[in-house]
């Protein structure tokens, strides 16, 4: 009898043993985020299925290559269209100032608009190739403060909230961070955006940066419709927008910010206001 139950024992122990390699490697797998495109480690497989890993890791490779070939063209696509842009931006600008007769001033202020809209999706294209983990750009951190970086460009977003009689409050208390300040004032500039897009016409938004638990934040807060829980989790995907949004919009601006906070370490928290209702977007960067 004791044999008998030995021996089943026995062999789910060497079971067990013989699986565990095929299970950290399952872990490891499972721990990645969609974009971590790595080879895996073939010693962690047992000899039995390595030439299956090594499938797998071709498979990886020839993916690795087609996204950063497309990650890619997107970039070449922006940069040519950026001086065209500027240039047609410009015309419509100097046509703007003259004297029209008024169908034809209508025409030039949608084209104004349409312009303006397209400029800013190539700039955000631009921005979002630059940081996307795919190009391998250098991560070059230094020590800045979140409040001194931010308050230089406060008189133009005062001037562009005034033409919706917006109240934008700017609370910016000492958050020292290590981080790349144009990638910072980028993160800030678009989620301000969004704010200020969004926030209704004569209503509140505010943009606050201070430390809490140690760590230093960037928030910004507005009073517009606000983002449903069920959409929470896919408003940083790009392209992504809420159904039934009003207003231009390419659904580029989070995603944007969701990558500089991953490559700052940050964590992206958001939920309502502290009303109730609205958007608050919160960066919380490592303590340093």
């Amino acid at each position: 009898m004791a044999l008998s139950t030995s021996v089943p024992c026995a062999v789910w122990i060497g079971v067990s043993r013989g699986l565990a390699p095929l299970e950290k490697l399952r872990a490891e797998i499972a721990m990645r985020s969609h974009r971590d495109l790595r080879a895996v480690a073939e010693s962690q497989a047992p000899e039995e299925v390595r030439p299956l890993v090594r499938e797998l890791n071709e498979l990886l490779r020839r993916l690795s290559v087609s996204m950063e070939l497309q990650q890619q063209f997107v970039a070449d696509a922006a940069h040519q269209l950026r001086t065209p842009l500027a240039a047609l931006q410009a015309q419509v600008e100097a046509a703007r100032g003259d004297p029209l007769p008024p169908a034809l001033a209508r025409t030039v202020e949608q084209l104004h608009a349409a312009t303006s809209r397209a400029a800013h999706l190539a700039r955000q294209l631009l921005t979002l190739a630059s940081v996307d983990p795919s190009a391998e750009r250098p991560y070059s951190p230094q020590p800045v403060d979140l409040a001194d970086l931010l308050q230089h460009d406060v008189s133009d977003w005062v001037a562009r909230a005034d033409t919706r009689r917006i109240d934008l409050g700017f609370e910016l208390a000492r958050a020292p961070v290590r981080g790349e300040p144009e990638l910072i004032v980028e993160a800030a500039a678009n989620l301000l955006d969004n704010a200020l897009k969004y926030a209704r016409e004569g209503g509140v938004v505010t943009l606050r940066t201070g430390r809490r638990d140690s760590a230093a934040y960037l928030e910004v807060e507005d009073d517009g419709p606000g983002i449903p829980e069920p959409e929470r989790a896919q408003v940083f995907e790009r392209f992504h927008r809420v159904k039934g949004t009003p207003g231009p919009g390419a659904g580029l601006g989070l995603a944007i910010v969701r990558e500089i906070a991953n490559r700052h370490g940050a964590h992206i928290g958001l939920g309502a206001g502290t009303a109730g209702g609205g958007t608050r977007v919160t960066v919380s960067f490592p303590a340093c």
